[in-house]
């Protein structure tokens, strides 16, 4: 199982990560930020100064280019990453469940 990696931006910048977040496996993060209820899929590199806003898909292999911000409610896939479709606004509810779910399965 290949390790996620979160690079740490220069001091002058704060890494935030919100609450309810899923980062797949092989994933590479030098975000500033990452919002609530985000899922980001695996071997995904979220470059420097990206911004993940709250309530975001990133999908699998999906490279976000440095500082691209992406828009809440919103599914960003593809290398360069690009805006691919927008999440209902059930989406809070339907990715805590989801990310639940990858939390049981990777404690198994």
């Amino acid at each position: 199982m290949k390790p996620i990696q979160i690079h740490s931006p220069p001091s002058f910048f704060s890494v935030s990560i919100g609450d309810n977040v899923h980062i797949g496996k092989g994933t590479i993060i030098e975000s500033v930020s990452i919002g609530s209820n985000v899922y980001i899929g695996e071997n995904c590199v979220l470059s420097k100064r990206t911004v993940v806003k709250d309530c975001c898909w990133i999908s699998d292999g999906t490279l976000l280019t440095p500082d691209t911000v992406v828009p809440p409610f919103s599914i960003y896939g593809g290398v360069p990453g690009i805006f691919v479709g927008e999440l209902p606004a059930s989406a809070p509810e339907v990715l805590k469940l989801i990310i639940r779910e990858k939390k049981t399965e990777l404690t198994k």
